[in-house]
């Protein structure tokens, strides 16, 4: 969805809290094992095992401002890094 689209909802006054995305939990589980394995959540944009949490940690950092309260609480609760710095 693009910015404009996301504008104009919240315009009308969308609440993008009420939504889940499809798959977050699953998601977020593979991010608590990624941890488990690695000691950190610092998951590679290009991490070939699993280019489904690579992506979806990428979502989670450029749309922060769409997540639920919980769904912050829980990332941060794992230590999850939410500006990565470029070398």
């Amino acid at each position: 969805m693009t910015q404009y689209k996301i504008d104009k909802l919240e315009l009308l006054g969308i609440d993008w809290s009420i939504y889940v995305r499809p798959g977050w939990e699953k998601q977020y589980e593979e991010l608590v094992r990624f941890k488990k394995k690695n000691g950190h959540c610092r998951v590679p944009q290009k991490f070939k095992e699993n280019k489904s949490l690579a992506n979806w940690v990428s979502i989670q950092r450029r749309d922060k401002y769409k997540l639920s309260e919980e769904q912050i609480e829980k990332l941060n609760a794992v230590g999850f890094i939410w500006k990565v710095l470029k070398r």
